[in-house]
């Protein structure tokens, strides 16, 4: 079953970095990332204000210059 699951499913699959951190960038679920960073609460009200305007956390982040644009990236690094 792996095999058949890595021939159809896995096999030639490429990852481009651009994408996946767009998609991060995008996600609302980063928010959990940054709680420790900002808290509970501020990381609460900045998911509500994306989700609310269609935009990203980051976004909302920067412009309440909650965190610097360096921060965030250390928060949310993908490892």
């Amino acid at each position: 079953a792996m095999n058949t699951f890595t021939t159809h499913c896995i096999d030639g699959v490429e990852f481009v970095p651009e994408k996946l951190k767009f998609f991060v960038e995008q996600s609302l679920m980063i928010a959990t990332s940054l709680t420790p960073y900002i808290g509970y609460d501020k990381s609460a009200k900045v998911v509500k204000e994306a989700y609310k305007r269609g935009c990203s956390i980051k976004e909302i982040i920067l412009e309440e210059k909650l965190m610097t644009e360096d921060e965030f990236a250390e928060a949310v690094r993908m490892k």
